[in-house]
């Protein structure tokens, strides 16, 4: 998942605010029903990255976008479908997340 990331007072450091990008295939088995497809999307990204020295770092991020769902939605007993039978445009959470970030100087 790519992301351009702008930082409000100097790179990895304090606030920062990005544009992120998404696309995956997923299948997806729940008892007899069968979700098989791709999705695609983008959204805004926000972090804060907490200095905990001259090469650490502890990075919080979350964010939200829009994507696109096309996919098969059938029964296992069934036949899957000859084309994508729901197509559907949502809301959905792009990343949530802490990372331990080290830089290399």
């Amino acid at each position: 998942m790519p992301e351009l990331r702008y930082w409000f007072n100097r790179p990895m450091a304090k606030h920062y605010a990005g544009v992120a990008l998404l696309a995956s295939s997923f299948d997806l088995v729940h008892k007899d029903t069968r979700k098989e497809g791709d999705i695609f999307g983008g959204g805004l990204t926000y972090g804060y990255a907490l200095v905990l020295g001259r090469h650490w770092n502890v990075e919080f991020t979350a964010g939200a976008g829009l994507g696109y769902a096309r996919y098969f939605d059938y029964s296992q007993s069934e036949r899957k479908p000859s084309s994508p039978n729901v197509n559907k445009l949502m809301v959905i959470p792009m990343n949530i997340g802490v990372s331990f970030t080290y830089i290399f100087k």
